[in-house]
């Protein structure tokens, strides 16, 4: 299925935020039947199962506080929205929504959010990030990492990131990689405080120029490499 051309980085936050904010209130107020009736594209990514768990974890949240738009990225043949939502238990969630061009309309054929954690794990007192921390610290991390999966390079890859996980995971990490080829740039998007970590997420563009990836970046704390506790990305 090729994307629609009706949206693009220009004009989707003006198509999906309206969209966005009548998917979350069926989370808030929970209602799977109303969401799916509103939307049935939905429902694949996000059957009955699958939605009350994901209810179950949010009431640990507490109320929502804000909502900010941050990207689009071309994925996996739709348009997929990203926002960055904080909520009154100072947990920040990563949620998207995939729209797509049905008969003729925008419509969201998927919608749903990253992990929420414990919120009686380990809380670390956070600090502010700023540009400089991004430009210096953040951006070359990243581009490292990736750098060393393309090669690729495992002995690196663990002598800079000694608490990242091992050999298979980085191995499955490569083989996925593949079909979208070499990095071509990354934009940092935001950062989303959790109970006893920080990530970090960055929209970055391979040579497969129909496909761009969300990366994160997991760090215990600020002080450079040796703090990269997790990594990952969409595929």
């Amino acid at each position: 299925m090729a994307l629609t051309d009706k949206i693009c980085d220009s004009n989707a936050r003006s198509i999906g935020q309206p969209l966005f904010e009548q998917c979350i209130q069926h989370f808030i107020r929970p209602d799977h039947r109303e969401l799916t009736a509103r939307f049935p594209e939905v429902e694949d990514m996000m059957p009955e199962g699958r939605f009350d768990r994901k209810i179950d974890s949010l009431k640990t949240l507490g109320k929502l506080i804000s909502n900010t738009y941050l990207a689009r990225l071309n994925h996996n043949d739709s348009h997929t929205l990203i926002w960055k939502l904080q909520y009154q238990s100072k947990q920040d969630v990563l949620w998207h929504l995939e729209l797509d061009e049905i008969d003729g309309t925008i419509k969201p054929v998927g919608v749903g959010f990253g992990t929420v954690y414990n919120a009686s794990d380990t809380k670390i007192v956070h600090r502010p990030l700023d540009n400089e921390f991004i430009v210096s610290v953040a951006n070359p991390m990243l581009e490292a990492v990736i750098r060393l999966h393309e090669k690729p390079d495992y002995a690196g890859y663990i002598d800079k990131f000694p608490h990242l996980e091992g050999q298979e995971f980085f191995d499955e990490a490569v083989q996925n990689l593949k079909p979208v080829g070499r990095m071509k740039s990354i934009e940092y998007l935001a950062h989303f405080y959790k109970p006893s970590h920080y990530i970090l997420a960055w929209k970055v563009q391979h040579e497969k120029e129909d496909e761009d990836l969300l990366w994160e970046l997991h760090l215990s704390d600020l002080n450079g490499e040796s703090n990269l506790i997790g990594l990952g990305f969409s595929r």
